[in-house]
Order: structure tokens, then sequence, then C-alpha cells
């Protein structure tokens, strides 16, 4: 190409589509074959132009703000050892201990189950469960036929 040649749509991989992408390279263009350009010379406009570019600027920064946030993100992973076990038996200890705070929060919310007494001024259990089905979880059955 010669100079002045806009490639951006070729290398913006909207003409032929590769699934690495296409790498820009500098060569000697037409006129400075005819101008007596030599190899030495171009090589050395290539390297310029690829150290003083803004991309290369670019990459490199880039590479250093991923690098500071996976060292972020690495720590804060750690912090969540104690929530996301990494090992077998504490992946089973952790499923117990959120049934169990599920089974917690369910008789907080219905009431103790043990109790033969109603209460006349509350629901009954069947009636809170109906209740929630009926008019709490409609919204899932909502849900359900909007995505078909």
């Amino acid at each position: 190409m010669d100079r002045g040649t806009d490639a951006r749509y070729i290398f913006d991989n909207r003409v032929k589509p590769l699934s690495g992408g296409y790498i820009g390279v500098v060569n000697r263009s037409q006129e400075d074959i005819v101008k007596g350009k030599d190899i030495k010379a171009t090589l050395e406009f290539e390297r310029d132009f690829f150290n003083k570019h803004d991309n290369a600027q670019l990459i490199n920064r880039l590479k250093e703000e991923v690098r500071m946030h996976l060292t972020n993100l690495e720590k804060e992973l750690n912090n969540f050892e104690n929530v996301y076990p990494r090992e077998k038996k504490d992946t089973i200890r952790l499923i117990f201990n959120i049934i169990y705070d599920l089974q917690q929060n369910f008789e907080i919310e219905m009431g103790s189950l043990s109790s033969n007494y109603i209460h006349n001024a509350r629901l009954s259990h069947g009636a809170k469960i109906r209740h929630i089905f009926q008019e709490v979880l409609v919204c899932f059955s909502l849900i359900g036929s909007i995505q078909s």
C-alpha cells in the first residue's frame, strides 16, 4: 500500500474476518522503491513507527492495568475462601449450612412448626404457603411465559 491508504477496515477484521485478526507490517512502498530507499532504512522506519505509535504505548499500559487488577482480584478472591470452599468436604458442609439457614428462616417466617396451637389472629401454615405460591411466586410463572 502507498502512503495515505487507509486499511483500518481490513485491520478491524471487517473485510475478510480471521479468527486471530490481522497484523500490520510496514514495508517499502512503491514510492520508497522508486526513490531507492534501502531495506536497512525501511527496517529502522518500521521499528520507529511501532515504538512511537500510540497503540504500542496503549498495549503496554493495558498490560500493566490488567496485571494490577488481576493482583487485586486474586486478593479479593482469597477473601471468599470461606464462602466458596475448594475441597469437597468443605463444600458439603457449606451446603448443609445453607439448608439449615433456609430451614431456620422458613420457621421464623412461618412461625413455629412444632406448635399444634394456631392463633386465630394468624393464618394457618397451609394458608401462608398457599399465599406464597399464589401471590409472591407468581412472578416466576410470568418470567417463564415471557421467555417462551
